[in-house]
């Protein structure tokens, strides 16, 4: 392993964020000029100049607005014109990954300076939709084809339901409350007192897009202003995606951070970390109750680092639904009531499409400057499909502790367990082993989605018409006299329902 010289010792030395909150005589700013207010409070946080000097520029994915050429709309902007300018691929673990990229290069010799930012604009543009009025901004790619779930999903299983994240995240917060045999009533007051302290963090960040504290009870009971969106989750429990934010972080070599004159107190060293996929198929995932993927990359990331869970002083989870930092925090080992945020989570501080770690590293560094020690974050992107984590601190690493390569993915397949088959229909007794209900505006049940078990162990998805009142009544049981967990019960599988769809219903 290669010494870590100031010359090949990766440190972030400038963050900077901006929130443009739209009103009567503002539309707000195009992502392009969003971008572009970021970096340059991130260049006037590291001392100035450093736009002039970047030699790599990653644009964390815009889903906002649709570009020809966003990296060249962003540097013409800057002034500048850097040998590297890239717009990224989706996922929300992007910046992280694209932070470690670069702390590899630099320890493998480059000299870089290097930017990575992000920014969206869903605010304007969903006004702009709502009130039909078009936004003077850049000329909109016509041949732009946006990422939508259905490519992600499966046309099969967007038709049965899976047409939102919220869809799949719950799967995973009703079978994590399954194994911890806990009740529903119980989960969302843990998940209420959760956010509540996420929201706290929120109201003390400056760039936060809700400042406003929200009480447990506020956040766990379904009402109109919070109403249910996929069982078990309600409105403040999810990423909000309506806003208008932009971040950015220069990363450059400690040789030069110091040749700057920028003080040690300022300065945030990157450890590295570690990434890894879960089955891009959630059908194919080998449990509900967990993610291997995640364990394995917190695993590998804390293992390299040398640190031990107590030494870890402040966390940032990604949070767009918080089955995700739930099983980062099991996986860790860590305390469940750490509040796994230092922005404010995605809820609060606002879910800028793929670029809310960028946020949260910018968050960590105020926080390493501080005070603190040693900071994790971890990033997921898809349907809880890609993670990476990453450790920054006030001091530079072991050179035995930096990894060059990052990806466990082999560490992430060894420790998975035997996936099911997965049919397409089915009929006859079957189990079920995790579900959610989709929900209408007013409140009301949509339908339920039952991803469900044949005596043979063979997956298959189904479900559950908002008709069968008994089943839906059994899936949503709180902590009445009646309560019974209803994973794990069996019921009734029928293939050509309404829609085609298979349904299931719960035995008596």
């Amino acid at each position: 392993m290669t010494s870590l010289t100031p010359e090949l010792t990766p440190v972030i030395i400038g963050v900077g964020e901006f929130s443009d909150r739209i009103g009567p005589d503002h539309a707000g700013f195009e992502p392009r000029d969003l971008l572009v207010r970021a970096t340059q409070r991130a260049d006037e946080d590291a001392g100035g100049g450093w736009i002039e000097q970047l030699t790599s520029v990653d644009i964390v994915n815009v889903l906002s607005w649709p570009y020809k050429d966003l990296a060249a709309e962003f540097v013409t902007a800057l002034g500048i014109k850097p040998p590297r300018a890239v717009h990224s691929p989706a996922g929300g673990e992007t910046p992280l990954r694209l932070i470690h990229d670069i702390a590899n290069r630099i320890a493998a010799g480059s000299p870089e300076v290097a930017l990575v930012c992000g920014a969206e604009a869903f605010r304007s543009v969903g006004m702009a939709m709502k009130s039909g009025v078009a936004l003077d901004w850049t000329p909109p790619d016509p041949d732009y084809q946006r990422p939508v779930i259905e490519d992600v999903v499966g046309m099969d299983m967007f038709h049965y339901g899976f047409d939102s994240a919220a869809s799949v995240y719950s799967l995973y917060e009703n079978a994590m409350r399954a194994a911890r045999g806990l009740s529903h009533d119980a989960v969302q007051m843990e998940t209420g007192k959760l956010w509540s302290a996420m929201s706290q963090v929120a109201a003390k960040v400056d760039q936060a897009w809700i400042r406003s504290t929200k009480q447990p009870a506020e956040i766990a009971t379904a009402t109109p202003d919070n109403r249910p969106i996929a069982f078990p989750y309600n409105k403040l429990m999810i990423a909000n995606d309506a806003v208008n934010q932009s971040g950015a972080v220069i990363v450059t070599t400690l040789a030069k951070a110091r040749a700057a004159g920028i003080a040690d107190d300022r300065i945030v060293y990157v450890w590295g970390g570690a990434g890894a996929r879960d089955k891009a198929d959630f059908r194919d995932r080998d449990r509900y109750d967990h993610s291997v993927s995640i364990e394995a990359s917190l695993d590998d990331t804390m293992a390299k680092s040398g640190l031990k869970v107590e030494d870890i002083d402040a966390v940032e989870f990604y949070s767009c639904f918080p089955c995700v930092p739930k099983l980062a925090s099991e996986a860790l080992g860590s305390d469940p009531a750490l509040v796994p945020t230092v922005a404010g989570g995605l809820t609060y501080f606002g879910g800028p499409g793929n670029n809310y770690m960028t946020h949260a590293v910018v968050n960590m560094v105020r926080t390493i400057r501080a005070g603190a020690h040693h900071g994790l974050l971890l990033g997921n992107g898809d349907l809880v499909t890609k993670h990476h984590a990453m450790i920054v601190a006030d001091h530079a690493p072991d050179a035995a502790t930096f990894p060059v390569r990052y990806d466990v993915q082999t560490d992430a397949d060894h420790r998975r367990g035997t996936t099911p088959k997965v049919i397409l229909a089915y009929d006859g007794p079957a189990t079920m082993e995790t579900y959610t209900i989709r929900y209408l505006r007013s409140g009301e049940p949509e339908y339920g989605i039952a991803v469900c078990r044949t005596p043979s162990g063979e997956r298959f998805v189904a479900r559950v018409p908002a008709s069968d009142h008994l089943t839906i009544t059994a899936l949503t049981g709180g902590n009445g006299p009646d309560w019974q967990e209803p994973i794990g019960r069996t019921g009734t599988a029928r293939s050509g329902g309404a829609g085609g769809f298979t349904e299931w219903t719960l035995s008596a």
